[in-house]
This record gives structure tokens, C-alpha cells and sequence, in this order.
């Protein structure tokens, strides 16, 4: 299993065995383990999943294999490492007795056998670990070609070259040939055109007009090729059949759709050195699309299709057992499959009025849980170092300065609008972008650019460290690894097993998790209706928190939710609740169609229900909402956003709050009545007013809103710098900051003075 080990140069000796010693007693001084200095030195550095020509050992077999690295100033014999293809089995191969000198590399051969394992040359994660399950080093590598490798450069990133076991990678870097050149860039034409490609001396160019990746065997450039509007040609992937299950019943509509032009060019010289792939999609004469966002997703249709290797159709296992007798189990068709070996790399193109904002090179995936099993599927889209050299799509796609790592392309307008309602709230929510999406130049749909939750969500928008999260999704770790299932696991046990009556308890289950961002979860959820959600199985859940206090508002260890799948709203049957309208879903208390338990049965809820000031604290947030992100004209306002109007899905939010508040009387048993108050503030610019959990918008001097009167009404005055409070008046008249005020009969008033500081 262990080959060859290389040295990268000479070293000193007398000098190092110095170094060495005068290390490793500072390290001791700072109480650092000496051990875990020399694992931390060692790095994975190459990774090769479909080796044909070079022997490794002494058996000289051709194996895929991984290359570590010892990039620090020891030599180490290495002791508790390992290295693994699986986060749930980290330790597959042991790499104990391994002899690595500084600044030298140690070849491991992967062969599928014990506990060993191979390469899937269509890309996945390999680990480095330690005895404590710690992981050290992970590298997530793409599809690679025989004899390609993925090595980390001599700056510590990581790209494709050729391979090079127990050789210095300086050697792997494959010739640059520099890409053709287009003469039209990538947009909207109003009339066909003659297309010319160039390259430099000397190379050839290949090209593809259907999307696929050009090789040697494509189309010779010898001279203008002409685009054109394609509309009326027949479709081709919305004409695949085996792209459902019962496939041999499903009838694709033979009606072309719009189309697209595209090309995909690369140069290759003497020697056989490729280019990278210049790709483009011109619209001709498809004009109506210019005032929209257009995405351009290419994806070589084999990469699609094949019926081994396609990710969006049944696949040879599934069809063999399909077409001859379905006798034993039935296989997992190719599109349900997951991870990343169920990644392909495409091209990724963003339009906007027009214009094209960037195109990238990206992983693609079939996306989605009951959507895989329709015929027009969703995709999940990554940004990877080896795809395009960096891990982010290159341009925000949303209105903030993030640049995403992942997107889906997921078409249900209910669960886009119903995030959008919480953009002002402390819960994680997934920002949607409405386009009209082209797949290898055919229509697909309209559909919308989804923030995917990844480690590098949470990084960017909560500032937890990617190896400090832990991410809980469909009863299963989805950021992490797997012993942070034990973390989720004993949080289970403990809200059980405790009476959160008392007050003690509930103090102390507010150290373990965020309770009211857990209440502004119950809100959205329950005010959308979403009735396709299980707490207990965390499904369209997802649970997330720091493994470590660390620095950082979020590093606490508190578990959190965030917003997730909420489309039901959309789809619940009339006839299951017993209602006219949706909007009259009781979400409190009704059994949901898809789910085991009503959310006041839920363990979390259920549990939390039992204590006085959850009650309190959720009543009074949830008529908050319903005075600001839920009132009509903020609900109006998203609606037209997404191109709807409040008569939309039944009047569904021009309905739900009159039904909302009947039901959380009935839930929380409340007698009282509900009341209006009215703050006032002639001038937001001197300082002002906090009410429980929102800051009023009092641009015109004051607000009104609406709460029941079984709870008092918290306000704040906030003044500006340069201003100090002077006390309020109204209803109470008092000077300190903040004050409980008890909602009347008949309403209440109070107005908040504040004075410029001498």
C-alpha cells in the first residue's frame, strides 16, 4: 500500500537537528504537544483516481494513490494519521510507521480492498485525520482524466496537472495553450451572423455546436461558422425519455422550444497540449428575454444522459430491471444518486438586461429530494478551485457584497417568497434571483438562483470558522462530521427528558440554544403554512451551531434554525385540512399530510409550550410580525417583487392573519382582546423607538400596531449620537430608557422625547 517516498532538496543537518530542539522546547513552553505539531506539518498534496502509467511499490501497480507531503522543518515517523474517502469512516487507511523527512513526500497507493480504498474518478472528498476523528486536511477533487492529477502548486493552491508521485509538483504543470478566441462575445443578437474563431500559431481548434466538451474527435475550425436562431429545430434533452421512472409511459412534448446558439472551442498544439474550453450561448432574435435575468447552463450531454454516467436520467442498472421483468429490488435510478461523485462540471452563464455579468466553470448536480422524480429537475451549482480557480462564483448575486459558493437553480415561487419575509430577521434565510433558465441552449423554465446552505454560508454571513459548524439536516450531519451527530442526539435527550417549566431549566436550555430565533422559525413556518416539516427527523429542518466557543457572536455552541423548503404553503390539500382556503390551515394543531406530528406536538415545541415566558415571548413576537414583515402592504410589496399581487394562491397572505390570530388564542389561551398602539417620534435622526423585537418604521412620525392584551408591550428608546433620552410620555410617563407598558382597553399611546446633549 505504501510506495516510493521522494525529498524535495537537501537540508542542513546540524542546523535542523538545532532547530529541532530549540522548537520543540518553545512548543513545550507554550504547552503545545510536540505531536501534534509534527501531524499539523503533514498536508495532502496530490491525488490521482485514474493512474495507467505509473508503477507504484514494489509490486509496480498501477493504483490510484494520494501524495503527502511533510511541508515543515521535522522529520516525522508518522504515528495516529489516517486517510479516507468517507467522513463517517475516517480511518481506512492507517499511516503509522511512515518515515517522512522534512520537506519531502510520501506516495499512498488506493486500491479497493480491506480497508483500503479507490478513487472514484469522478471526484469526491479525500480526508486526513487523526486517532481523535479530527479532521486535518480535506480535499475535494473533481472528475479527473487517466494519468491527470490534482495537485497543490508550490503557493499552496490547488489546480490539475499531470501526474507526478514522490516528484516535486513544479514538474506537473501542463503546457499553457492559450484559448481560441472568439470574434462575438457571449449575448443577444437580433439577426444571424458569421461567427470566426482564431488561435495562436500552430494549433488546431475543435469545436462542439451541442454543448459537449470539443477533444480531437470534434468538428475541425476551417473557417466562419454561422449563428443563427435554432427555435424551430427539434429539442433534444427535453426530448430524453428515461428521465422519470415509468418511463416507457412518459410522452416528452414534441413542440420545440426557444433555443439558443451554442459553441464550445479549445486549441490544441503539436504536441496534443489543450487549451482550456472557451464556451458561449448567443440568443438570436429571442429579444423578449433582454429586460430579464437569463442563466446559460452547459453541461456535456453525455454527462447528462449517458446511461452509466448521466446524472439526469434512469441509468443501464435501473432500465435493465426496468425493461426486463422488474423482478428483485429496484435499483437507484442515476438522478437520485448523490455527492460528489454525482457531480459533473458545466459552464455557468449569467445575463442581465442583456448583458452577460460572468461565466464560470462549476460542478453540477441534480438537486432536491421528490423534485429529482419529475422530469424537469432541479440543479444544485458549485464553485471549485479546480473547475475555475476559485471557489466563489465571481459576482454577487443578490443585493449585498456575497459572493456565493453555491446555488440551486429550484423553481417553487412559494418557499422563494416565504424566506423573503424574514430578510430583516436574526435567522438564516435563502436568497432567491428569478431567471429564465436555458439548459445546452434549450428553454427550460422560469425558475430562480437559490442560496444553497453550505459551511461557507454560515461562514460569510454568521463568521463561524467552516471546520468549527455543525450543520443538522434530514436526520443526518450535513456540514461536519459524523460524531457531530452525538451533539444533536444529546440536545434530543435533554429537551425530553426536562421539564422546561421550571424556570431553572428553561434558563439553562437557553445557554444551549437560541430561543428566539427558534420562536421567529415557529413564526414563519406556521404563518406559510408549512405543513411538510418534522422536527423529530429534522426533515425541511435545519439545525445548525459552532462545535467550539470561539470568537464571534454565532461561536456560542447555541443551536440555531434556519429558514428551509417552506413550498408547502403552495400545494396543501383542501380536502386533507377540511378548509376552503389555505389560509385557514390551522398549522397550530392540524396533523400535517406529510408529516408525522402537528407543531404543538412537536418534541421542541412542545416542550418549550409548557413554560410562562416562552408563551409570552412568543405571542408578543409573532403579533410583531404580524404588524410589520406580515402586514399586507410589506406582503404586497415581496408579491410584486416576484411578478404576483395579493389575490395570489387564493389571497392567501391577504387572508392569513385574521386566521392566525384566531388561532394562537385558541393555542395559548388568551382572553383578552386585542388593542392598537400608537408610538410617536417627530424625528428618527435625534433617536428611536425599539417595541419587543422590531424597530418601527416612523418615518412619518409614528406607527400603529396591533397586540393582545394578555401581555405587556416592551419599548426602547435608542437615541442618536449626539441626542440623549428626555423620557416618554403618553399613556406612562417616564424617564427610564426602557419600560414594560400594559396594553389597555381601548389602546394605548406613548411618545418618546429626545434632546440634543449640551
Amino acid at each position: 500500500m505504501f510506495s516510493n517516498k521522494k525529498k524535495y532538496k537537501k537540508k542542513n543537518r546540524g542546523a535542523a537537528a538545532l532547530f529541532i530542539v530549540s522548537a520543540a522546547f518553545v512548543l513545550l513552553m507554550l504547552g503545545l504537544h510536540v505531536e501534534d505539531y509534527y501531524q499539523s506539518q503533514i498536508v495532502i498534496n496530490e491525488i490521482c483516481s485514474d493512474n495507467e502509467s505509473y508503477a507504484l511499490g514494489e509490486e509496480e501497480q498501477f493504483d490510484d494513490y494520494v501524495e503527502i507531503y511533510n511541508k515543515g522543518r521535522f522529520d516525522y515517523r508518522i504515528s495516529g494519521l489516517y486517510l479516507s474517502d468517507d467522513p463517517y469512516e475516517l480511518k481506512k487507511i492507517s499511516l503509522d510507521g511512515v518515515d517522512i523527512s522534512a520537506g519531502s513526500v510520501f506516495v499512498v497507493a488506493c486500491v479497493d480492498s480491506g480497508n483500503s480504498f479507490s478513487i472514484n474518478n469522478k471526484g469526491e472528498v479525500i480526508y486526513l485525520s487523526n486517532e481523535d476523528g479530527e479532521i486535518l486536511d480535506k480535499v475535494e477533487v473533481g472528475k479527473l482524466e487517466s494519468d491527470i492529477a490534482y495537485i497543490r502548486n508550490t503557493e499552496g493552491k490547488w489546480q490539475i496537472g499531470n501526474c507526478t508521485p514522490g516528484v516535486s509538483n513544479d514538474t506537473a504543470i501542463r503546457v499553457s495553450v492559450e484559448m481560441p478566441v472568439l470574434s462575438h462575445a457571449s449575448g443577444f443578437y437580433d439577426k444571424a451572423f458569421d461567427l470566426e474563431i482564431t488561435s495562436s500559431e500552430d494549433t488546431v481548434i475543435y469545436y462542439t455546436l451541442d454543448g459537449s466538451v470539443p477533444d480531437e474527435g470534434s468538428h475541425i475550425y476551417e473557417g466562419a461558422i454561422t449563428v443563427y436562431d435554432k427555435s424551430q429545430e427539434p429539442n433534444v434533452g427535453l426530448a430524453m425519455q428515461n428521465v422519470v421512472r415509468n418511463w416507457q409511459e412518459y410522452e416528452p412534448d414534441a413542440e420545440p422550444v426557444e433555443k439558443a446558439f451554442l459553441i464550445r472551442a479549445i486549441a490544441m498544439d503539436n504536441a496534443g497540449n489543450k487549451s482550456d474550453v472557451v464556451t458561449a450561448t448567443y440568443f438570436v432574435g429571442l429579444e423578449d428575454y433582454i429586460g430579464h435575468d437569463v442563466v446559460s447552463l452547459i453541461v456535456d450531454p453525455k454527462d447528462l444522459y449517458d446511461s452509466e454516467t448521466g446524472i439526469y436520467v434512469t441509468g443501464a442498472e435501473y432500465d435493465a430491471w426496468y425493461l426486463n421483468g422488474q423482478e428483485g429490488d429496484q435499483p437507484i435510478p442515476n438522478f437520485r444518486k448523490k455527492g460528489r461523485e454525482w457531480e459533473r462540471e458545466g459552464a455557468f452563464e449569467l445575463f442581465s438586461d442583456g448583458e452577460s455579468i460572468f461565466q464560470q466553470n462549476v460542478g453540477v448536480r441534480v438537486q432536491g429530494a421528490s423534485g429529482r422524480e419529475f422530469a424537469l429537475k432541479r440543479f444544485s451549482i458549485y464553485a471549485r478551485d479546480e473547475y475555475s480557480g476559485s471557489d466563489k462564483l465571481m459576482e454577487p448575486l443578490y443585493d449585498n457584497e456575497v459572493t456565493s459558493h453555491s446555488v440551486v437553480l429550484r423553481d417553487v415561487i412559494a418557499d422563494a417568497i416565504c424566506q423573503e419575509f424574514a430578510q430583516d430577521r436574526d435567522i438564516p434565510y435563502q436568497r432567491s434571483r428569478r431567471v429564465y433558465l436555458f439548459v445546452n441552449g434549450e428553454f427550460w423554465q422560469r425558475t430562480y438562483i437559490r442560496e444553497k446552505y453550505s459551511s461557507q454560508y454560515f461562514e460569510d454571513y454568521y463568521g463561524i470558522d467552516k471546520d468549527n459548524l455543525i450543520v443538522i439536516e434530514g436526520n443526518a450531519v450535513g456540514s461536519g462530521v459524523e460524531t457531530d451527530m452525538v451533539h444533536f442526539n444529546e440536545f434530543y435527550d435533554y429537551v425530553v427528558e426536562n421539564d422546561f417549566s421550571d424556570d431553572t431549566m428553561y434558563r439553562e436550555l437557553g445557554d444551549m440554544m437560541d430561543i428566539p430565533n427558534f420562536i421567529d422559525f415557529l413564526c414563519f413556518n406556521i404563518y406559510c403554512g408549512n405543513m411538510d416539516i418534522a422536527f423529530e427527523k429534522t426533515k425541511n429542518v435545519v439545525m445548525w451551531k459552532s462545535r467550539d466557543i470561539e470568537q464571534g457572536d454565532y461561536s456560542d455552541c447555541k443551536w440555531r434554525f434556519a429558514l428551509y423548503d417552506m413550498d408547502s404553503m403552495q400545494w396543501n390539500s383542501l380536502e386533507y385540512y377540511e378548509v376552503d382556503n389555505r389560509a385557514e390551515i390551522n398549522s397550530f394543531s392540524q396533523k400535517p399530510e406529510h408529516a408525522d406530528l402537528p407543531y404543538n406536538q412537536s418534541f421542541l415545541y412542545a416542550a418549550l409550550r409548557k413554560n410562562a415566558d416562552f408563551c409570552e415571548q412568543f405571542v408578543v413576537t409573532f403579533m410583531d410580525l404580524l404588524n410589520t414583515n406580515f402586514k399586507q402592504e410589506n406582503a404586497a410589496e415581496v408579491l410584486w417583487r416576484y411578478g404576483k399581487k395579493l389575490e395570489w394562491t387564493d389571497s392567501y397572505y391577504e387572508l392569513r392573519p385574521e386566521y392566525i390570530k384566531k388561532y394562537m388564542a385558541e393555542e395559548f389561551e388568551l382572553t383578552g382582546t386585542i388593542e392598537t398602539i400608537t408610538l410617536h417620534n417627530e424625528d428618527e435622526t435625534q433617536g428611536k423607538i425599539i417595541l419587543n423585537t422590531i424597530t418601527p418604521d416612523m418615518k412619518n412620525g409614528s406607527w400603529t400596531g396591533e397586540y393582545f392584551t394578555d401581555y405587556p408591550v416592551t419599548v426602547t428608546a435608542q437615541p442618536m449620537e449626539g441626542y440623549e433620552f428626555a423620557g416618554w410620555s403618553g399613556s406612562i410617563e417616564s424617564d427610564e430608557i426602557t419600560i414594560e407598558v400594559p396594553v389597555s382597553e381601548g389602546g394605548i399611546e406613548l411618545r418618546a422625547e429626545f434632546q440634543k446633549i449640551e
